[in-house]
């Protein structure tokens, strides 16, 4: 007898290898189904901004290239998640659907209600592991709900952490081809994005691999001094690649720690920490949802931010007369990156120096960053803003 399909949601986990939903949906033996929804207007998620949309559309290239390779058809819907897998499961007849497990708090909601709708109708719902080393809920300090200090988050962590170990590409029954929107259809490119992004990166789960690998071999020995040069090509490049889920944090655990025999534990461990940064930003989102639009601090409700539309344009457009803001900003505007330094350095300038409000500074990069980080991004500009948590490390 025919089994009925499975659908598999690729959302922010654009990769084959270690992804856990395409992973349990292969082990039912059901033809699978495999989907990405485009919502650009949802009230629950932040619009992506300019550079985003850029990597999203070539890292979907690149994903449904290698999904081919293996005779799968990626299809492309955009919309309301609910109503598009709701019109994807009838039909296709599927009667389960597969995705991973997401952090975002406006994500948490859309999925929650997919649950409560599908369950209704007697679809079979699987949610696999996220890509965050510990869900944000999973710890918390003896006194308080939450962590407001990284370090004491952090060694917790390090003391009950035993990530799983990546799981391999499984093999399949590709399921019917349901073309329902082509990739420029999306319409996620356009003529505001830096045309030398292309020269700067490769999106796409084989580069992610490419970029770790040189990065263990070349880069991790002198992480620890190296990454604090402006200079110098010292830091990972991984950042894009995990933020669209085109590598999971487990694989970069595992294989940042088969190469401690290697080099000095120091280099590890100050690795390992800014993976903990990004843990940590979401372990406090969750628990202060509002973080990306509201002080962490109420007490800088208050504040009094000036008002300067022309210094904020001479600070978005590189020409405030500080040559290494400058320098970053142009960066950031042609490659969709900064250096951590340089970013810390253009925020202070931004906040401290020209007293403008973090969210000025968070909205420019949200725009303008492949990495931009809902978690990251407002936690970073509300630390160096202070209104965040507690500056102590």
């Amino acid at each position: 007898m025919n089994k009925k399909p499975a659908i598999v949601i690729f959302d922010r986990d654009l990769r084959l290898h270690d992804n856990p939903a395409l992973y349990n949906a292969a082990l039912t033996g059901k033809p699978l189904v495999t989907v990405y929804v485009y919502n650009a207007h949802s009230k629950n998620l932040r619009p992506l901004g300019n550079a985003h949309k850029w990597w999203l559309h070539h890292s979907l290239e690149s994903l449904g290239e290698s999904l081919a390779k293996k005779d799968q058809h990626l299809t492309l819907l955009s919309g309301d998640l609910q109503q598009a897998i709701d019109k994807l499961s009838k039909t296709t007849g599927a009667d389960a659907v597969f995705w991973n497990q997401p952090f975002e708090p406006g994500q948490r909601t859309i999925y929650r209600d997919l649950v409560y709708h599908l369950q209704k109708q007697a679809i079979t719902t699987s949610v696999g592991a996220g890509n965050l080393l510990m869900e944000p809920w999973g710890i918390q300090p003896a006194q308080s709900s939450f962590f407001r200090i990284f370090t004491p988050f952090w060694q917790k962590c390090l003391k009950i952490l035993h990530p799983e170990k990546p799981l391999p590409v499984p093999n399949w029954i590709p399921g019917p081809k349901i073309h329902a929107e082509d990739l420029a259809d999306l319409k996620l490119l356009n003529s505001e994005q830096s045309p030398q992004l292309k020269s700067y990166w490769t999106p796409g789960e084989n580069n992610a691999q490419k970029t770790l690998d040189q990065f263990l071999k070349t880069k991790l020995i002198d992480y620890r001094a190296a990454r604090d040069r402006m200079d110098f090509d010292g830091t990972s490049g991984i950042s894009p690649h995990l933020h669209w889920g085109e590598i999971s944090v487990r694989e970069i655990w595992h294989q940042i720690h088969q190469y401690q025999q290697k080099i000095t534990q120091v280099s590890v461990d100050t690795y390992l920490n800014e993976i903990g940064f990004r843990e940590f930003s979401y372990h406090l989102l969750h628990h202060f949802p509002q973080l990306p639009s509201s002080n962490f601090q109420p007490k800088f409700d208050n504040f009094p931010w000036k008002y300067d539309p022309e210094g904020l344009k001479r600070w978005q457009q590189g020409q405030t007369g500080f040559p290494v803001v400058d320098a970053g900003m142009r960066q950031l505007k042609a490659t969709g990156w900064m250096h951590n330094r340089a970013r810390m350095v253009v925020a202070s300038l931004l906040t401290k120096g020209l007293s403008l409000h973090w969210k000025e500074g968070d909205e420019w990069f949200w725009d303008h960053l492949v990495d931009g980080d809902l978690a990251l991004n407002a936690f970073n500009w509300q630390w160096v803003a202070g209104s965040g948590v507690d500056a102590a490390p």
